[in-house]
C-alpha cells in the first residue's frame, strides 16, 4: 500500500474482507476501484509453455 500511495495511486485497504487462511489469504486492497487479494506464501517458479498451433 505504501508503495503504491507514495506512486501516486490511490488505495485504501478493502472492508468486509473475510480472508481464507488455507489459500494463505491476509487481506485486499483497492487501487483506483480494483479490488486486490494478497495472499501470502512460498514463491513458485513455474514453467510456461508458448502455445504456437493453437492446441
Amino acid at each position: 500500500m505504501y508503495l503504491a500511495s507514495k506512486a501516486g495511486w490511490h488505495v485504501v485497504e478493502t472492508d468486509g474482507f473475510t480472508a481464507d487462511s488455507d489459500r494463505g489469504e491476509i487481506g485486499a486492497v483497492d487501487v483506483e476501484g480494483v479490488r486486490y487479494v494478497i495472499r501470502l506464501g512460498p514463491r513458485v517458479r513455474r514453467l510456461l509453455y508458448d502455445v504456437v498451433d493453437g492446441q
